[in-house]
């Protein structure tokens, strides 16, 4: 990896979290490729880090990492989440460059803010 792409937004937004929460990253991504990623900028932001080497699951239970809130584009985790009332838990943004978040690239850190601010 010689260089990574972030959503536009990503660093004003995860800073403004920062004031307010304390931030883990949590990604199904291997901790060699997680790790290579912060190291563009990113990592600064979050206190604690857990990939699929350190926890492998079938989703991502907030309850888990005794988070308050996961921000997230799998809205299977949300349905999961759904079964244990947790589901006002779970922010499901679109995905990176599809259909939804095309015409709108912000939208989806709008919505964190108007969630968690």
């Amino acid at each position: 990896m010689i260089s990574f792409q972030t959503r536009r937004g990503c660093a004003e937004l995860l800073g403004e979290l920062q004031t307010k929460y304390t931030l883990l990253l949590w990604t199904i991504s291997s901790k060699p490729y997680a790790m290579r990623a912060l190291s563009f900028g990113l990592g600064q932001f979050f206190t604690e880090i857990y990939t699929r080497d350190d926890m492998p699951c079938l989703w991502k239970d907030v309850r888990t990492v005794r988070a308050d809130y996961l921000v997230d584009d799998a809205v299977e985790y949300r349905e999961a989440a759904k079964r244990y009332g947790l589901e006002a838990r779970y922010i499901i943004v679109s995905p990176y460059g599809t259909k939804e978040d095309s015409p709108d690239p912000l939208a989806w850190a709008r919505q964190v803010r108007n969630t968690l601010l």
